[in-house]
Order: structure tokens, then sequence, then C-alpha cells
């Protein structure tokens, strides 16, 4: 699906990109082919309307890429026929204290199934070739997904039993899912052992080390540095000023490497009838990252 404003592509990524894992509590946006076609309808009018799009995200002001994300969601619903958004961003306190904040419960208005989704963006790199949740680590080098997925299946998902949930959406039974959407990055020329509960359809991209860029760099592309929030979706250059070729590309990532990051996004982009758009991705990492990534 083509479409030109910047918001309403990040929500089409947001909710038809497949989630990375397969436990049976995590969901998908799509009730059923007709549901996903009306939502296609739905977005095509919405980037007609881009002063309306624009304006809303404008009023949020500056958030944090996984807050931003939640809002990509959240405008989709509120514009949904088939899904009825109940509660969002929900504070549960206990007297004076906050136990935790509850992303959205939704009814399914033709089956009335109430769900709580927990809302999840993640981007983690496979540091060994395993399994375990452990070894998928965080660009920063400071989280992994063994750290997140008890976070969310001990504390977050189990919100909506909460008594004062209950009472406010009126319903005896809510069914907790996990709304887990982002790519997976894997060593590049090395072997990949994908994570338990993999979903096989993931988004699987590659990351190297600084010295190994000459095996991830291809002279038919143009390279952009992708900044949050522009890791959400299909990079698309709106102009040629944001283009580096290979030698621009690996002098900066020398140089920023070397004094200040541990890892930086990359997209190779080709020129298309539509523009300039992303091919490839991956994190291009400092030597010592995943002795950082396994020290924290």
């Amino acid at each position: 699906m083509m479409l030109s404003n910047i918001h309403v592509r990040r929500m089409y990524w947001a909710i038809s990109s497949p989630s990375l894992l397969a436990y049976p509590f995590c969901t998908d946006y799509f009730r059923d082919e007709q549901h996903e076609a009306a939502i296609h309808t739905t977005l095509l009018e919405l980037d007609n309307r881009p002063e309306l799009v624009n304006a809303h995200f404008n009023s949020l002001g500056y958030m944090p890429m996984g807050k931003y994300f939640e809002q990509l969601v959240f405008f989709v619903i509120k514009h949904d026929n088939r899904l009825n958004l109940m509660l969002s961003n929900h504070q549960i306190k206990e007297g004076n204290r906050t136990i935790g904040e509850l992303d959205l419960i939704v009814t399914d208005t033709k089956t009335n199934q109430r769900e709580h989704w927990e809302i999840a963006l993640k981007f983690y790199l496979q540091s060994h070739a395993s399994a375990d949740h452990a070894h998928m680590i965080g660009p920063n080098a400071m989280d992994n997904l063994g750290r997140k997925m008890e976070k969310l299946t001990k504390y977050q998902m189990p919100l909506s039993n909460n008594s004062s949930v209950k009472y406010l959406v009126d319903a005896t039974k809510t069914e907790p899912k996990l709304f887990l959407k982002g790519q997976f990055f894997y060593h590049l020329g090395r072997e990949i052992n994908l994570p338990v509960e993999a979903n096989p359809k993931h988004e699987k991209q590659w990351w190297c080390h600084i010295s190994e860029m000459e095996e991830m760099i291809e002279e038919n592309f143009s390279w952009c540095i992708l900044e949050k929030p522009n890791w959400i979706g299909v990079h698309q250059a709106s102009d040629t000023a944001q283009l580096l070729s290979s030698n621009q590309m690996t002098t900066y990532l020398v140089s920023q490497l070397s004094l200040y990051s541990n890892s930086i996004l990359v997209a190779g982009m080709t020129l298309t009838k539509f523009g300039w758009m992303e091919q490839t991705r991956g994190f291009v990492v400092s030597e010592n990252w995943a002795s950082i990534a396994h020290s924290n």
C-alpha cells in the first residue's frame, strides 16, 4: 500500500507487520479479511486528509518512540468501526501508590470479545547464535528480550485483573494480549538461531561490527542514518540531502562509533518510481558492543 503521509505510513506498518513472537497471547490487529480491507480503506482516506493527521500528532508534542508508537495504534482504533477503545494509558493505583499503567482495552463490536493489549515496539540484536531471549540485546546494550518479556507477562499483562479495571469497563473477563512489533537483527553472515517462540514471519534484519562493514556495503545503494522515530516502518527519503555514499557513511560511522555511540542504524536506499526507498537496514556497532551488553 503506497501512502504519502509519514504518520499514516507508520500506522500501516504498526498494524500490518508481523508480531515478533508467536506465543498464544500475542495478537495481531486485524480480526479477519473483511476487517483488514476496511482498515486499508480507512488509511487511504486518512492519507488524503494530511492536515487532520498532522494536526493531531503535532498537538501531542515530542514523545519517546515507544509512546509515539502507542499513539499510532490509538489513532487507528479511534477510526476503526470494528474495535471500540474502552481505556487507554490508564494508571492503576492502590491508595496513593501507582502500581502500573495499562496500555489499552478494546472491545470487538462484532464478537463482543474484550481484550487488554500491552503494546511494545522492540528492536533486538542477537549477540550469539542462541535461542535464549537473554541473547537478544537492545541496541543501547542495556536491555534484552528476556527481561522485557518477564516484565510484560508478570507485571503488565495481569493489570487488567485489577478490580478497579473490571469495574471501569464493566467486564467480568478481559483477555490479556501482547501487541509486540519490531525487528530482530542477526549477525551479518553468521549462523542464525531463532529465539524461542519467534514468529516465523517476523522481520529479520542484520547487524555487524564496524570492522565488518565491508561485508554489508553494496555500491548500488545510497545510505541513510536512521534516527528515531524513523525506525518505524520502511523508510522513504524525501530528498537526496539525506543520502550518503558508501564512503561518506563509513567515515561517519567510524567517527561516531569511536566517540559517542554503541550502535547506529543505517538503511540502504534505492531510487524507485515512488522515490528513494529503503531496501535493507542494519545496526553497525562498536567492537565492544557485545561485551557491554553482557555486562549489564
